[in-house]
């Protein structure tokens, strides 16, 4: 049975996080604490912090294959922002890259 309208106690946020850990759904997690999957992914998104930082200077997504020495700066033509395409995934966290 889903319950509606209330808050996510420690436990319940401990659970996410061993959920997310073991790569657990959004949808597994919300079956174990009894809540709705877009409650779960609410709750994953207001907590989420960065705890890896990447290892790209100025996390440019060309660096493996730079043209300029990897002389990193947001004036290079050829700078794009890195994105995470982990993190994005259900559940909308990521425990670092490989």
């Amino acid at each position: 049975m889903l319950t509606k309208n209330s808050h996510m106690s420690y436990s319940d946020r401990l659970i996410i996080e061993t959920g997310i850990e073991n790569g657990s759904t959004k949808q597994a997690i919300a079956t174990t604490l009894g809540k709705d999957k877009s409650t779960i992914g609410k709750e994953i998104k207001l907590h989420r912090v960065l705890a890896y930082k990447c290892n790209l200077p100025l996390e440019c997504a060309n660096y493996k294959r730079c043209k300029h020495e990897r002389y990193c700066t947001l004036d290079c033509i050829d700078y794009v922002p890195f994105k995470c395409t982990r993190r994005d995934k259900s559940p909308g966290a990521c425990n670092g890259c490989g």
